[in-house]
């Protein structure tokens, strides 16, 4: 195992470093890009239940917006599961039509339970996703109407 970092010797140079210090700090400046506020057509192309950088669990949702001004962009979600918010977050799960039952008892549960809904829905619905910022500046997601995707039928090549 010491030969592998063998090969580093001499590589690691402070260009090196500081080249990863650029590109730390430019992570930690990014900001997610946000859309208005409005009605946007969307599929969920990834959802997870993970720690924030404080250590507080949530509920992380990407959405693609199908269509219009915002095509293609990606507006994530970030939905905290603690006391006051849990019933919100249920909601949320249930309205995106997995058919499963939404309950839990611990965060290992609610961790397997957002990875089942995302298993059921990620290549099967697609949805009208309502964003609203708060007064006090959070943002609220909010799924108006849910579809089943529409596929084009493969054509038919006759031998």
């Amino acid at each position: 195992m010491d030969r592998f970092f063998d090969l580093f010797n001499g590589k690691l140079t402070d260009e090196f470093f500081k080249g990863v210090e650029e590109i730390e700090k430019l992570n930690k400046e990014m900001e997610f890009y946000k859309v208005p506020d409005g009605v946007y057509r969307v599929e969920i192309i990834d959802m997870t239940v993970k720690q924030s950088r404080k250590g507080n669990w949530m509920i992380q949702t990407l959405f693609k917006i199908l269509d219009g001004q915002f095509e293609s962009n990606v507006v994530p979600a970030f939905m905290m599961l603690d006391k006051r918010n849990i019933y919100n977050n249920n909601l949320f799960l249930e309205s995106l039509g997995s058919k499963l039952k939404i309950e839990c008892n611990s965060i290992t549960q609610y961790q397997q339970l957002v990875d089942d809904v995302f298993i059921m829905i990620r290549d099967d619905k697609e949805y009208d996703l309502q964003i609203i910022t708060t007064p006090t500046g959070f943002t609220e997601y909010k799924i108006i109407k849910e579809y089943e995707k529409e596929y084009e039928p493969l054509p038919f090549i006759d031998d």
